[in-house]
């Protein structure tokens, strides 16, 4: 389920700058990944798999 709403917010969606801008203002440590080759680096790196 988090891997849709991730691919979600990075694909899909069109207002993907005022998510940006929603999480900067939560205060909590984020990770800004810009490119969909990004997301699949950091999957491998990290060992995640998509479902």
């Amino acid at each position: 389920m988090k891997w849709k709403m991730i691919r979600h917010i990075a694909v899909a969606t069109s207002d993907r700058a005022r998510y940006r801008e929603m999480v900067g203002d939560i205060g909590l440590p984020s990770l800004h990944l810009a490119t969909t080759g990004a997301l699949a680096a950091f999957d491998h790196v990290n060992g995640s798999r998509r479902q």
